[in-house]
Parts: C-alpha cells; sequence; structure tokens
C-alpha cells in the first residue's frame, strides 16, 4: 500500500496530473475566494496549453539534448552496443510479417556505424 501511495504522489506532481490538480483547486476556490480560484485556474490551464505546444516541448526537449550522440572515437573499452527499440511495424504486406519501425531501424543503423 504504501509503494502505491509513493507512487500516485510522485505522478501527481509531473505534468499534466499536477496541472490538473491546480485547475480542479481553482475551480473549489472560486466558490470562496473569486480571485485566487480564478488565478490558478487561468494559470494551470496556460500552462497545459504551453506545454502542449510543439514549440514549447522542442525548446525544452532542447533543453536536455545539448550534447551530440558520442562517436566511435571514444567508446574506449565498451565490450557491447546496447539498442534500444523504437517500435515495430506490426504485418507490413511488402515483408510478410512483423518488421522494425524505422526509429529502431535509424538506431540500429547507428548501432552498427558504432560496431
Amino acid at each position: 500500500m504504501e509503494f502505491i501511495l509513493i507512487r500516485f504522489l510522485s505522478s501527481a506532481l509531473l505534468p499534466p496530473l499536477s496541472l490538473l490538480l491546480l485547475a480542479f483547486l481553482g475551480s473549489f476556490l472560486l466558490l470562496f475566494r473569486r480571485v485566487t480560484g480564478w488565478f490558478l485556474l487561468v494559470f494551470s490551464l496556460a500552462g497545459l496549453f504551453l506545454l502542449s505546444v510543439p514549440a514549447v516541448a522542442t525548446a525544452l526537449a532542447g533543453l536536455l539534448e545539448h550534447r551530440p550522440a558520442q562517436g566511435s572515437a571514444n567508446l574506449g573499452d565498451a565490450q557491447a552496443i546496447v539498442i534500444l527499440g523504437g517500435g515495430s511495424y506490426q504485418a507490413a504486406p511488402e515483408y510478410g510479417a512483423d518488421t522494425v519501425s524505422g526509429t529502431t531501424l535509424e538506431r540500429v543503423r547507428w548501432g552498427a556505424r558504432l560496431q
């Protein structure tokens, strides 16, 4: 039970649930404190809107992706290359079965280049 509560609280602190909870709190406060309620409601809905705009999402992702991918020059003593999956293409008619998606194919190609 404690694990479930911790997981719920940790996910409640992250958007979009945190902003939705703030919007519900703002709409509840409209009954008692109109100015504070309106402020919380407008602030949370504006935050939800800004997080859904692709330009803002790209700018925020750019803050995390400040380093280029490492080349083969600094692999050192690596013993394995791990390639994370990026999806699959179900029942591909040209192959007659399932195959990897374009994202997975790009990752496999980069792994082959590193090797």
